[in-house]
């Protein structure tokens, strides 16, 4: 826990400086793989859905911001 301690405050995840950059992320990977495999499964996972459609709606309006600039 230690190594917490070391990072910056300003600090920020890879996904999030992609989606601030316009820039395609690993959510599909990572939330979207959950969420097709929970349904897929009949498993709910509500929270992996929150995030997925929240950031979701995130990266696609950065992405077209992007492409407007």
């Amino acid at each position: 826990m230690g190594i917490f301690d070391t990072l910056s405050p300003e600090g920020t995840t890879s996904m999030q400086r992609d989606i601030r950059d316009g820039k395609p992320t690993e959510l599909e990977y990572w939330n979207g793989a959950v969420v097709r495999l929970g349904q897929e499964q009949g498993i709910p996972v509500p929270t992996h859905q929150f995030i997925y459609h929240s950031l979701l709606l995130q990266e696609q309006q950065a992405r077209a911001a992007t492409v407007l600039r």
